[in-house]
């Protein structure tokens, strides 16, 4: 299998947003192109709403920036990469399989538009590249979040396997932290704190109902372990305590996905 994932993310200040996946697969000797886009607003009575297309167009990005102006979505978005470029992180790499993750746009102003709906605020895009067998990989339970305010940003990963649990954070740059902790409602490293609160969930379920249930032929040639995967994404208002004791306050998307 090989993939080629996009995420990219825009929350506005007061709550609203939208999140866009695009991808390049190739499995079983086909090629895929799925994407995703999962859009909600401030008012937290309604519900976050979700297109999908089974023949996406991936975005495009150089040195200064990230675009996904051919989205099958009619969106016209950008996002701007910093002048000192993240580093590409290598997660796993086992001589089989091999998975590399890189931050493209860490903390970047966005405004996305759609047709005549626009909304502006602080946006996140990263990509991810796997080549192998990712069924075989050491991972029981998936967690992935970022927070941003207009400051500071923090990235973390979390494999949660019976063989041992990995974990990597990013705080403002592309070198991982040595020792901090993570709990449901925290992250903490040296004199930093990042609390969440104020949480509310954007989509939840099997990846077979809630991502890939309206697209019937790619649905059909999935495998079944993919379409099992039980996915829980979350908003929450983050804030982050530094040494000075003061307070950053921004968004936080958070997700957790049970593989097995």
């Amino acid at each position: 299998m090989e993939l080629e994932k996009f995420y990219l993310d825009v929350v506005t200040e007061d709550g609203a947003g939208a999140i866009g996946y695009s991808s390049r697969a190739r499995m079983m000797g086909l090629s895929l192109r799925p994407a995703v886009l999962l859009q909600w607003e401030a008012d937290r009575e309604k519900a976050p709403v979700q297109q999908r297309a089974v023949r996406g167009r991936l975005p495009e990005f150089n040195a200064y920036s990230l675009t996904w102006n051919k989205s099958p979505f009619g969106l016209n978005g950008k996002w701007i990469r910093p002048a000192r470029h993240w580093k590409e992180q290598i997660l796993w790499n086992d001589g089989k399989t091999r998975i590399s993750w890189q931050v493209l746009a860490p903390n970047s102003p966005v405004t996305l538009t759609q047709g005549l709906n626009s909304i502006s605020g602080v946006g996140y895009a990263e990509i991810l590249r796997l080549r192998g067998t990712p069924w075989r990989l050491p991972i029981d339970v998936l967690r992935w979040g970022r927070f941003i305010s207009l400051e500071h940003n923090v990235t973390w990963i979390e494999w949660e396997s019976r063989k041992g649990n990995r974990r990597w954070l990013w705080a403002d740059s592309d070198a991982t932290i040595g020792k901090f902790s993570m709990g449901d409602h925290s992250v903490s490293w040296g004199d930093y704190s990042l609390s969440f609160s104020d949480w509310r969930t954007l989509r939840s379920g099997m990846l077979g109902k809630t991502v890939f249930n309206s697209m019937y032929r790619l649905s059909n040639i999935l495998p079944k372990w993919i379409k099992a995967m039980d996915e829980t994404k979350w908003l929450a208002r983050g804030i982050l305590t530094g040494p000075d004791n003061l307070e950053h306050h921004g968004w936080v998307i958070h997700e957790t996905v049970r593989l097995r």
